[in-house]
């Protein structure tokens, strides 16, 4: 059987972790932000028109290699490798600030 003490000293202990948690709880805000973008009209008017160009330039030129499920899904794939290489080149930063 417990005694009221040791119920009153584990009610304490506990309420005494919670209000340790709610002390260390720092809010943390991140953003990713791209330091040398082109305004939003380029990129959707100009880059994304260019990069899907070029990728069906390309496969149009080339023998087929299979269906043409496999051949979209090479496209896309090269079309995103493309993207994400622009992605990188725009600088992409992290900052997070308490």
């Amino acid at each position: 059987m417990m005694h009221l003490t040791d119920l009153l000293f584990s009610i304490q202990t506990i309420g005494l972790r919670l209000l340790a948690q709610a002390e260390t709880a720092v809010e943390v805000e991140e953003e990713l932000k791209f330091l040398h973008t082109p305004p939003a009209w380029v990129i959707v008017l100009v880059i994304v028109p260019l990069v899907v160009g070029f990728v069906t330039f390309f496969y149009r030129r080339e023998m087929p290699i299979g269906r043409r499920a496999v051949v979209g899904w090479l496209a896309a794939l090269r079309a995103g490798v493309i993207f994400l290489l622009l992605a990188m080149l725009a600088e992409p930063v992290k900052r997070r600030t308490t």
